[in-house]
């Protein structure tokens, strides 16, 4: 399993698809103005993208399937 790992943070875009599920918003990061767009995408009534406790709950479940 942590060869996968491997692989997906070799890629430039699965990356920030893992630093977005660790640490969602870090201006470490990510681009201010990155985090401005995905703040104004907060309020649209089209979002499906997981804010709050489920991104949370997300994150979890994929660390311990990680870990296994």
């Amino acid at each position: 399993m942590l060869k996968g790992i491997s692989a997906v943070a070799d890629n430039q875009y699965g990356r920030k698809v893992l630093l977005y599920l660790l640490n969602p918003r870090d201006p470490h990061h990510f681009h201010p103005d990155i985090v401005r767009i995905l703040q104004e995408g907060d309020n649209s009534v089209t979002r499906w993208v997981l804010i709050g406790s489920n991104l949370y709950t997300l994150r979890d479940t994929l660390y311990d399937w990680f870990m296994s």
